[in-house]
């Protein structure tokens, strides 16, 4: 079932009455939909912000199935650094776009702290 929330309209914007636990309830991640990968060479992704994000959830959407690693400078695999330049005590670590599960699921390899 599709969440409702109350909507008021206040000098002309729509503004949506609900808190970030609402919203958290319905968010969903898609799935790639298959369990094992090919036995080919791995697409590497070299860098870890959200186009790399992007570029490997929609490979595995798009249904390929060769194995991916990402390898990043970064402490943390991709984390919303939108949300860390409003949030600067923010650690990249709780601010994660995906999480591990996401990347196991998807076959996805991380390696993190490295140039």
């Amino acid at each position: 079932m599709m969440q409702q929330h109350e909507v008021e309209e206040k000098d002309g914007n729509l503004i949506l009455n609900t808190t970030e636990k609402q919203l958290e309830k319905t968010r969903r991640t898609r799935k790639c939909g298959f369990t094992t990968t090919s036995k080919d060479d791995p697409i590497i992704v070299v860098g870890g912000g959200i186009s790399a994000a992007t570029f490997m959830e929609h490979v595995r959407l798009n249904g390929c199935r060769t194995p991916i690693t990402m390898i990043t400078q970064e402490n943390w695999p991709p984390y919303d650094r939108v949300l860390l330049s409003k949030k600067p005590s923010a650690e990249g670590k709780s601010i994660r776009l995906r999480s591990d599960a996401y990347y196991r699921e998807n076959h996805i390899n991380i390696i993190t702290k490295t140039k």
